[in-house]
């Protein structure tokens, strides 16, 4: 009977105990669970899209994932490695949003 009871006590805890998890990463955005660490913004060339931004890495490249799809319709998530873009002057026009990040960027 003490055994019985024993492993029932074991097994009661076993069940009721919370379970562990990992920090997530704050490189990496999670929209679905609202986790923006760098930030949510608006494209500024499609005000519906919004966007969810991981922290930068030390080259400034960052992820980004962005909502495509009309409100209340079945949407994609895009998500892509983007830098800010250079400052207005230095490489001829101002560039408006992000642009892509160069290769080995994200890591």
């Amino acid at each position: 009977m003490k055994l019985v009871m024993t492993v029932a006590l074991i097994a009661t805890a076993m069940l009721t105990a919370p379970l562990g998890h990992a920090d997530p990463d704050p490189h990496k955005p999670d929209p679905g669970n609202h986790f923006c660490p760098g930030g949510g913004t608006v494209d500024q060339m499609s005000p519906l899209e919004p966007s969810c931004d991981g922290i930068p890495y030390d080259d400034g490249a960052y992820w980004r994932a962005i909502n495509r799809g009309a409100p209340g319709t079945a949407s994609l998530v895009v998500v892509q490695c983007v830098k800010p873009p250079p400052p207005p002057g230095l490489f001829g026009p101002q560039i408006i949003g992000v642009v892509p990040a160069p290769p080995g960027s994200c890591q």
